[in-house]
């Protein structure tokens, strides 16, 4: 184990005491409770020092609601708790007939229930969305490997974007393969989009790496690339069809590249694949 790794906080730390990525941050602190808790101060300070006649401390309802859209579970609640007893001290000092009395006091409570309800939705939310993000990333490095400084004796830099920027992964893909015979290098793109189009590259990319390195001619790696492609397009026809049955619009859909040797659903490719 690396001394000099950052130490990883438990999943509960992590996940409820404190949001995965601080929505304020001072360096490396995590500041997101400082605006609920000025918000806090501020409304108490007001309120304390009112006549009576115009009264703020209902608004302190306001508080678990922003500490909920910035911090942690138990943050959250903490929030709530103290905003129910700043609630019932203040509004105890006063007298009786300025007092906001227990309907407002019952107010405050179910707004910090509200508010740690929504806060861990939230949490939850996030973390489906990073698990996603993370997946996406690997299936890209997967996919469209990091190509080293220098690789196959080529001055050689990559970077990858896709068209749409929520996106990590798409049908662009490249690669620098060295090989006995020197370096190959790819560049493509494929029709489409979405999970079928890296499913497409995957295909692709993966014969290259193997042809590229083995054949000396390019003439014969093309016809391996070739030979890949129409497999993988008999297979996701095949695939298709199968999922489809015989529906009109799945129909019209696979007769945009049917595979040679016959008619996607009726019989197999004349020359399947090893």
């Amino acid at each position: 184990m690396d001394p000099t790794a950052p130490r990883r906080r438990p999943r509960w730390h992590r996940n409820i005491l404190f949001p995965a990525e601080p929505v304020l941050r001072l360096g490396r602190w995590n500041v997101s409770w400082l605006l609920p808790a000025a918000v806090l101060v501020l409304i108490a300070v007001v309120d304390w020092n009112s006549s009576g006649d115009f009264r703020i401390v209902t608004w302190i309802v306001l508080v678990p609601g922003i500490a909920g859209a910035m911090c942690g579970v138990a943050a959250t609640a903490l929030f709530a708790v103290a905003c129910a007893l700043t609630y019932a001290l203040i509004d105890s000092a006063f007298e009786y007939d300025y007092q906001e009395g227990p309907a407002d006091f019952f107010l405050v409570v179910a707004g910090g229930l509200l508010a740690v309800l929504a806060c861990w939705l939230r949490i939850r939310a996030q973390g489906l969305l990073t698990r996603a993000e993370d997946a996406a990333e690997a299936i890209r490095l997967a996919v469209i490997r990091p190509i080293p400084p220098g690789s196959g004796g080529l001055d050689s830099a990559s970077t990858y974007l896709t068209a749409d920027v929520s996106a990590r992964v798409g049908g662009d893909f490249f690669d620098v393969q060295p090989s006995p015979h020197g370096a190959r290098v790819l560049l493509g793109d494929v029709q489409g989009k979405g999970t079928s189009a890296v499913d497409a590259a995957a295909a692709v990319l993966g014969a290259f790496r193997e042809a590229a390195f083995y054949e000396a001619d390019l003439a014969v790696v093309a016809a391996r690339l070739e030979s890949r492609m129409r497999r993988h397009n008999a297979y996701t026809a095949a695939r298709r069809w199968a999922a489809g049955g015989s529906c009109p619009a799945c129909a019209r859909g696979l007769r945009g590249r049917p595979p040679r040797g016959g008619a996607v659903g009726s019989r197999a490719p004349a020359r399947p694949g090893p």
